[in-house]
């Protein structure tokens, strides 16, 4: 990737909606990486998803949930699934850029707080894994049946990765690809992007609705701001954060959309719909982290207390620029 031109920051302001910074990535910088992950058989041992396959994969995602735009604008689609990263987060922008509302919820939520999610937002629409979440899904029916949700609720496969990154890290301008309609009308900056929901510590989570203003602003938090500028650039270990969560999100989502940064994840292994991702450790955190070249971990404080017992860990922990944590 060295070769690669520099990047160009996208404008930060309130006008600068999620499709539309893709649509600002797809055209200016089309090489830059947005994922990476170790892969032995690759250049430089490390496969790349640009900003040409990741904004094409969300284009692709929203005609595969929302075809020629049928239906209304602003629809909820809950989204519960066990997916690998780059998956997750571009179905979460596909849904965006189809004018949906996505609403990624954890898959430790209990049925009787999924139900209390779904009727929180009017949501008739849930996408999800339902062979590894069998459990989960199979007891939000059981809960719902005979009600009116349980006859209006729309329970559907998520769109496979395949179908999302037909070119897997391989992706050129010369593949086919059929952009997204443009929306008739362009949503209020006050208008929900998404929702997300607190941690349910002390009951059932709440839904909190995300405007795209909201997003705009969480852009220009330093989190993302800090790191737009930062010379050489940094590159951000991101695996171990779950995808539905403020700080996936943040880090996963809009760090690379609005700072161009280099973020790295797992290897994709959720390639059929019985498979599973890879479940962050201790050790592979690290082990990723290393063969990535992550300059900056963004982790949870119980690793810490770990790491804090390895010799080995600390030394690796000790050539990290920044360690970030919730």
């Amino acid at each position: 990737m060295s070769s690669i031109p520099p990047p160009v920051l996208p404008p930060v302001d309130e006008n600068v909606f999620i499709p539309d910074v893709i649509e600002f990535n797809l055209k200016r910088n089309p090489e830059q990486p947005f994922y990476t992950w170790s892969e032995p058989s690759a250049t430089n041992g490390l496969a790349v998803i640009t900003h040409l396959e990741f904004g094409r994969a969300a284009h692709r995602i929203a005609h595969l949930l929302r075809p020629n735009r049928i239906g209304e604008d602003g629809e909820v689609v809950a989204f519960i699934a066990l997916a690998d990263t780059i998956l997750y987060q571009a179905i979460t922008t596909g849904l965006i850029v189809a004018g949906l509302v996505p609403f990624p919820i954890s898959p430790r939520n209990s049925p009787a707080a999924v139900v209390n999610l779904l009727q929180k937002t009017s949501c008739r629409r849930l996408i999800t894994t339902n062979i590894t979440l069998k459990p989960l899904i199979d007891a939000v029916k059981a809960q719902i049946a005979g009600t009116s949700l349980g006859e209006e609720l729309q329970i559907e496969e998520i769109p496979s990765l395949t179908a999302a990154f037909p070119n897997l890290a391989y992706e050129t301008a010369e593949h086919s690809f059929e952009p997204y309609p443009k929306p008739a009308n362009r949503p209020s900056k006050d208008d929900p992007c998404a929702y997300l929901h607190s941690s349910g510590s002390t009951g059932f989570p709440k839904a909190i609705a995300q405007t795209h203003l909201a997003w705009t602003e969480w852009a220009r938090a330093p989190g993302v701001w800090d790191y737009r500028e930062h010379k050489p650039r940094l590159v951000l270990g991101c695996m171990a954060l779950p995808s539905f969560h403020t700080l996936g999100i943040f880090m996963q989502l809009l760090n690379p959309l609005y700072g161009i940064m280099s973020v790295t994840v797992y290897p994709p292994t959720a390639t059929s719909p019985s498979l599973l991702p890879v479940i962050p450790s201790p050790e592979n955190i690290i082990e990723h982290a290393r063969l990535t070249h992550t300059t900056v971990l963004v982790i949870i404080p119980y690793l810490l207390l770990v790491w804090a017992t390895s010799p080995e860990a600390i030394a690796f922990l000790k050539t990290m620029k920044l360690l970030v944590s919730d």
